[in-house]
């Protein structure tokens, strides 16, 4: 296990925290959906901006008398218009005492990108559970608002009250890996090994995917070593890494030990071997992969047929890498361009420059 010098947030300032970058945003998982907990309480009063000319009449919205029609309301709405209607009408039917409606709500701004409404619902909260945090933290993450991701889950581990999980921290590791912050990124390592989620699965797996993905493969490969379980998306991020980082020979023994162990690599994954396949350079390779995506009727798109047309050039095969040109339904620029490389690369045949190639091809 990798031992950390184990830092909170709490001393840290708004500055050590800003990311890096704000260029990604996380997947459309990140966000937790709040599951009905009626028996807890949670809020005070109705958040003060809503304007009177937003507040619904009666005859326009369902009447609201229990959790469930307040969720069911909200999940049908179409805008944010409608959701601050329907939360006018949720604080006057009370069901603001309600902390799974009060989640639900919050996850519905985040869901339509309301930041502010949802951070005001959020702050005016007098008791938050796991997943008023998570929904916050998700939410800021997913639309890249990834300073204000920090920002909510110091808050959190400065509030004492909720014990952290495994869906908030993912979030987090997420965010660090959108915005390349490897030292964010181990400071919240060392907050999963101090709270024992280290070894947790969907922790560790986000956290071999941000190292990964920010070059520390060595760091990625020891946590992901270390887990019990590793699902297609963790041997993929791993692959992916190590052609990344130029070390091609151990991207394709893993490709080789994920197949030895019942996993059958998709699309995605073959592209990540085929990238290390192209890195090595070695035909027999890129051939014994090319035969394993037609034995398992792996149809190849523009990605994957891309990829695999800088493979055969890098290997030393134009005339394969024009088979795939040829055969594919689909081309985008970055085909053509490969293609156009590939020959300016080997300049022999028929096509000796990419201006032969382009005069002899119908578009």
């Amino acid at each position: 296990m990798i031992k950390f010098q184990y830092q909170t947030f709490r001393g840290r300032t708004n500055a050590n925290l800003r990311p890096f970058s704000d260029s990604m945003a996380v997947l459309t998982s990140d966000v937790v959906n709040p599951q009905l907990h009626p028996h807890r309480t949670a809020h005070s009063n109705p958040i003060p901006h809503l304007q009177a000319q937003e507040q619904p009449e009666k005859s326009q919205l369902p009447r609201l008398l229990d959790p469930k029609s307040c969720i069911v309301t909200l999940l049908n709405c179409k805008d944010v218009s409608q959701i601050r209607q329907v939360h006018t009408q949720i604080a006057r039917s009370g069901m603001l005492q309600n902390i799974a409606v009060v989640n639900k709500l919050l996850y519905i701004y985040t869901r339509h990108g309301a930041l502010k409404d949802a951070g005001s619902l959020f702050h005016s909260m007098f008791e938050k559970d796991a997943v008023s945090w998570s929904v916050m933290v998700g939410g800021y993450a997913k639309l890249g608002d990834h300073s204000d991701s920090f920002r909510t889950f110091r808050e959190l581990i400065r509030s004492r009250t909720t014990p952290l999980d495994n869906f908030t921290l993912p979030m987090v590791i997420r965010s660090c890996r959108a915005c390349s912050d490897l030292r964010t990124g181990s400071v919240v390592h060392g907050v999963a090994w101090k709270n024992g989620l280290s070894s947790d699965h969907f922790v560790c797996a986000a956290l071999v995917d941000f190292y990964a993905k920010c070059g520390a493969s060595e760091t990625a490969r020891k946590l992901f070593d270390e887990m019990s379980q590793r699902d297609l998306v963790t041997w993929t991020v791993m692959i992916g890494s190590y052609a990344m980082t130029g070390n091609a020979g151990e991207a394709l023994y893993l490709f080789e030990q994920m197949r030895y162990v019942g996993i059958s690599p998709d699309k995605i994954a073959m592209v990540a071997v085929v990238n290390a396949c192209a890195k090595f350079g070695a035909l027999n390779k890129a051939r014994q992969v090319h035969d394993y995506i037609t034995e398992n009727n792996l149809s190849i798109n523009v990605i994957l047929g891309t990829a695999m047309i800088d493979m055969y050039a890098k290997c030393g095969s134009i005339v394969a890498a024009r088979e795939i040109f040829d055969h594919m339904k689909d081309k985008n620029v970055i085909t053509w361009s490969a293609m156009i490389a590939a020959y300016a690369y080997h300049g022999e045949g028929y096509a000796s420059s990419p201006w032969e190639f382009l005069s002899s091809t119908k578009f």
